[in-house]
């Protein structure tokens, strides 16, 4: 997942050498033109690979630990999955809702 990450964080650090923040428009550089065409800069220029790698990764593990779960029933294992996200992703909606309070 890191080298996922970095594939798409290669992606954003090209484009933004290109965006001019004056115009707020995308500018042609003569170095970002030749680097379209050599064969070694084909894997940052497609990061958006790199999204859909993270997601399908993130997938296999997220369903390789639920599978971990050896309960009788379907509605045990999906109810034990729901706890652990609600335990996974409440606090982060907390912390989200009171910083927009304070702030």
């Amino acid at each position: 997942r890191a080298l996922a990450l970095l594939w798409v964080f290669s992606l954003h650090s090209l484009l933004l050498e290109t965006w001019d923040v004056e115009t707020q428009k995308r500018r042609e550089l003569p170095v970002f033109e030749d680097l379209k065409l050599q064969w070694w800069a084909q894997v940052p220029l497609h990061g958006n690979t790199g999204m859909d790698a993270f997601f399908v990764l993130s997938g296999l593990l997220m369903s390789r630990a639920y599978q971990k779960i050896q309960s009788s029933s379907i509605k045990e294992r999906y109810g034990v999955f729901l706890i652990r996200r609600l335990c996974r992703i409440w606090p982060m909606v907390c912390a989200a809702v009171l910083a927009s309070i304070v702030i």
